[in-house]
């Protein structure tokens, strides 16, 4: 009875310890998961055009509360594609707070979502990534006519990030997007 019993822990213990040494060890690097920003061109015409364009900060949308470290992820997204449009040859010329004139394109948007886990549901709930969600639009100043839509989502698994650096690719990654659609 009782060498029966020590076959069976022994067997058990054979059998789960080759289950958990199999499994791939997860590397600490910060690793990132980029769904492509998406979106729809209204009117092809008036992006060729270009002229000069103004990104403002993305507002709070649906699962999001308005809080400033919502303003400081928001002004990162402006960041990200001003930086990005201003890398790349596009016949946009880009204004900021700073610059006089008006705008002939807008870029508005909301961040829908904006999941940070906490000290608490990292260790407690195990739960690691930061995920950021946004949509927005590019108008024609003054009469509101879609020129594109775009949306946009992206998980970071490095829970100690503040957030600004996903939203940082956020930008460029939107600004990426309008490159391509004048590449197109």
């Amino acid at each position: 009875m009782n060498k029966r019993l020590t076959c069976a822990i022994l067997g058990i213990a054979l059998i789960t310890s080759g289950c958990f040494f199999s499994s791939p060890k997860k590397s600490n690097a910060m690793s990132h998961k980029v769904i492509d920003a998406t979106g729809k061109i209204i009117k092809e015409d008036v992006l060729r055009k270009g002229g000069t364009l103004v990104i403002l900060p993305f507002k709070a949308g649906e699962n999001a509360v308005a809080s400033p470290q919502l303003d400081r992820v928001a002004l990162m997204i402006v960041k990200g594609a001003i930086d990005y449009l201003n890398d790349e040859k596009t016949p946009f010329t880009l204004l900021t707070t700073q610059d006089q004139g008006e705008p002939d394109l807008v870029i508005d948007g909301y961040i829908n979502d904006f999941v940070q886990p906490g000290k608490m549901k990292r260790w407690v709930m195990q739960k690691k990534k930061t995920f950021l969600s946004v949509e927005g639009t590019m108008e024609i100043q003054g009469t509101k006519e879609r020129v594109l839509v775009f949306q946009h989502k992206r998980t970071m698994g490095d829970p100690q990030k503040d957030g600004l650096d996903i939203a940082y690719k956020i930008g460029q990654d939107l600004g990426r997007f309008i490159v391509e659609a004048l590449e197109r």
